[in-house]
C-alpha cells in the first residue's frame, strides 16, 4: 500500500470508530425501558429519583432509606432542597397498583397550595 492509501484507510477506520462511539453515547429515548429517570438527587445517603412529584405517575421515589423515620425525614430534606420555604400541610397515605405513596400538601411562600407525591414503597413498614 502506498502512503496515501494507508492514510486514507486509517482515516476511514478512525471515522468509523468515532461515529460508533458517538452512536453509543447518544441519549436514550424517554420511552426506553432503561432510560434514566428525569431527576436524580442525592441528599446524604438517600437518593431521590423519578419525577417532580406533581402526580402519582411522576412521584419522587425515595431509595436507600433504612426505616420509615429516615424516609419521612428524607421527604422534608428533599422539599427543603427543591422547594425552599414550602410549609407542610396535610398528609395522606395512598396505595395504587401495589405501591405506596405519601401525598403531602404544601403552601408556597407566595401562598399557593401545591401537592407532592412521594413513592415510599421502599421503606414503608421498616
Amino acid at each position: 500500500m502506498t502512503i496515501m492509501k494507508k492514510t486514507g484507510f486509517i482515516m476511514a477506520v478512525m471515522t468509523a470508530i468515532i461515529g460508533l462511539g458517538a452512536a453509543q453515547a447518544a441519549p436514550k429515548a424517554k420511552d426506553s425501558p432503561d432510560a434514566k429517570p428525569a431527576t436524580s438527587v442525592k441528599i446524604g445517603k438517600l437518593v431521590f429519583e423519578g419525577g417532580d412529584g406533581s402526580s402519582i405517575e411522576k412521584a419522587v421515589v425515595i431509595t436507600n432509606a433504612k426505616s420509615e423515620q429516615e424516609g419521612v425525614d428524607g421527604e422534608a430534606k428533599w422539599i427543603n432542597k427543591m422547594h425552599r420555604g414550602w410549609k407542610k400541610g396535610s398528609q395522606a397515605l395512598l396505595s395504587d397498583q401495589g405501591k405506596h405513596y405519601d401525598r403531602i400538601e404544601y403552601t408556597t411562600p407566595d401562598g399557593k397550595n401545591e401537592t407532592i407525591f412521594f413513592d415510599i414503597s421502599g421503606f414503608l413498614g421498616k
